[in-house]
């Protein structure tokens, strides 16, 4: 079967490509194309920008709801991370847009006039070709983080999104909460 023929990698990543294309069309194919040679989790990675943010969840909406004419591989897309859903982002949702991305330090190569840490924005997507994981024992659903946890003296911020596709905003203390 051409299934079997297709060569496919546990593991595929890509950084910065779907901005380096200038339609939803070369963008399409592009996802497409990594999409085939995943065998488990493909994974994308843009600029921490609206657009990124945009470019990402446009290449999710089109995996989890495309039909391809030809099957290089039946099993379904599943999100994997950071979304813990797959229904519309809410942040794409509400005014103003802020695009869903993480901050990370890195130590740049040693140029002249580049010696001190830098921080980068970035935007990510982890898809799946397995199931989408349950909620945890209990029905508990913690959902996930989307912004860095500000800490205070008794109590955490957190902000996540959640399952059911919402933003929730959750203080946790150990009171409530335990240690």
């Amino acid at each position: 079967s051409r299934f079997s023929l297709q060569v496919q990698f546990d593991l595929v990543v890509a950084a910065f490509t779907l901005s380096e294309l200038p339609s939803v069309n070369e963008r399409e194919e592009a996802v497409t194309t990594l999409w085939r040679k995943t065998s488990s989790y493909l994974v994308l990675v843009e600029n921490g920008t609206k657009e990124g943010h945009q470019m990402l969840m446009e290449a999710r909406d089109f995996l989890l709801t495309k039909q391809e004419k030809v099957l290089h591989d039946p099993r379904p897309a599943s999100v994997f991370a950071p979304c813990p859903h797959e229904m519309m982002c809410p942040k794409l949702a509400q005014e103003p847009i802020t695009p869903c991305n993480f901050q990370q330090r890195y130590q740049p190569l040693p140029l002249p006039g580049r010696h001190e840490c830098q921080t980068e924005k970035f935007g990510f997507l982890i898809l799946s070709r397995t199931e989408p994981a349950e909620t945890g024992p209990g029905g508990l659903d913690w959902g996930r983080l989307i912004a860095p946890v500000l800490r205070r003296t008794r109590h955490i911020h957190c902000h996540v999104c959640r399952s059911n596709g919402q933003l929730q905003h959750l203080v946790v203390t150990a009171r409530k909460h335990s240690r």
